[in-house]
């Protein structure tokens, strides 16, 4: 990949990252009209439906004529552990208003985040989900792990 293409694969990539924690704030805030026991869940729900709207709008715009068919046959060739991606996301978004409120959003973010680290190591070195593996270097990894420091202040004495 070129160089300018992975500069602006960066800038998006932070952008993402930047939402992220956007949406973890605007969810939570959104919670805060429901009831506390299902707060989460309905909230969750609320940002589903209008993500689905604007995907929905947004695939409508780049391929006008959307055929529905044609939509399900491409779905219908991927791998059956391709369709967890919706329960990992409706997972990932209910436990971000879960937790936030729970631990603060800082807090939340660190920990998720050296999970997210954890398991895409493990992925890279691997190759699980059929991508490519990808070497792992001792620096790196002393770079992928950094923020897993924010969890340990010394002995028996842990964020968490």
């Amino acid at each position: 990949m070129p160089p300018h293409e992975i500069a602006s694969a960066g800038v998006i990539a932070l952008l993402a990252g930047v939402a992220n924690v956007f949406q973890t704030g605007v969810n939570t805030e959104l919670s805060s009209g429901f009831e506390e026991g299902a707060a989460a869940l309905q909230a969750a729900f609320v940002n589903f439906c209008v993500g689905l709207l604007v995907v929905t709008t947004l695939a409508c715009v780049q391929k006008p004529g959307l055929d529905q068919c044609e939509l399900f046959t491409a779905a219908n060739n991927a791998k059956w552990y391709s369709y967890l991606g919706g329960t990992c996301g409706a997972a990932y978004v209910s436990c971000s208003i879960f937790l936030s409120k729970k631990l603060g959003i800082a807090l939340y973010y660190v920990i998720m985040v050296t999970g997210t680290l954890l398991l895409s190591l493990a992925i890279d070195y691997r190759g699980f989900l059929d991508l490519q593996k990808k070497p792992i270097s001792g620096q790196k990894n002393c770079v992928d792990l950094l923020p897993c420091s924010r969890l340990y202040h010394g002995p028996g004495h842990w964020v968490i």
